[in-house]
Parts: C-alpha cells; sequence; structure tokens
C-alpha cells in the first residue's frame, strides 16, 4: 500500500462543516481579489482586510472548533501555517499588482478554490484523523 493511500484511509473525526469550508474559502478570494483591483490603495486594503478578518471570524466562531479542542489539545504546527503564509505573501503584492475587475474576479476565483481545497488542513481537523 502506498502512502497515498494510506493516509486517505483514515477517517478525520470532526470533519469541517461545509458552510464553514467554502464561506472562509470564499472570503479569503475575496480579500485577495480586493487586493489585487483597480480599486484605491487604501479602499481595496481596507476591504480585504475586512474580508480576511471575516473569514478568521467565521472559522473561530463556529461551535466545531469547541468540538475539535474537546477531542484532542493540538497547537498550531508548521504545516498548519504553510497555507497562511502563501496567502500572506500574495497579499503582499497588493502595491504592484493591479488587475482590471474580472482579473481580480478571476484571481479570488482561483484563491477560493485553492483556500476550499487546502482548508482541512489548514484549519487543523485532516490532522485530528492522525492523533
Amino acid at each position: 500500500m502506498d502512502a497515498y493511500a494510506n493516509m486517505r484511509m483514515n477517517h478525520t473525526p470532526i470533519p469541517t462543516p461545509p458552510g464553514v469550508r467554502f464561506g472562509a474559502s470564499a472570503l479569503a478570494g475575496l480579500s485577495l481579489a480586493f487586493f489585487w483591483s483597480a480599486l484605491g490603495l487604501f479602499t481595496a486594503l481596507g476591504l480585504g482586510v475586512l474580508a480576511a478578518l471575516a473569514a478568521v471570524l467565521l472559522v473561530f466562531a463556529h461551535p466545531y472548533r469547541r468540538k475539535m479542542k474537546a477531542y484532542a489539545e493540538t497547537t498550531p504546527g508548521v504545516a498548519q501555517l504553510i497555507p497562511l503564509m502563501i496567502w500572506w505573501a500574495l497579499a503582499m503584492l497588493t502595491p504592484v499588482i493591479h488587475l482590471p475587475w474580472w482579473g481580480a474576479a478571476l484571481a479570488g476565483l482561483l484563491t477560493m478554490a485553492v483556500a476550499y481545497w487546502i482548508f482541512p488542513h489548514a484549519d487543523g481537523t485532516r490532522k485530528l484523523a492522525f492523533a
């Protein structure tokens, strides 16, 4: 059995709720779309930071986080921080990237898709399968 099949066999005991996963991913994509849009710098930064804060609030305010904490006391590992570092690096490109509305929307949708795909690894629910 290869390592990928072995990893997929481990059941995630507390899966990320679909609404939280989709909502936080959409807000992360929206934040980068705002950052990279042709809006004024302070408007784009304000709306982008607001969307990012809403994503964090959505994740940490949901009851599934309490269930996770009760299941296993975990601290964020480096693997959980890498997706956030990638998002932060992309956000730092804000001063040099100014896209038209369709480019910002496309970048936001692409960011949303990637965030949705890696979300269980970033929020720690997938880590519980190996606890």
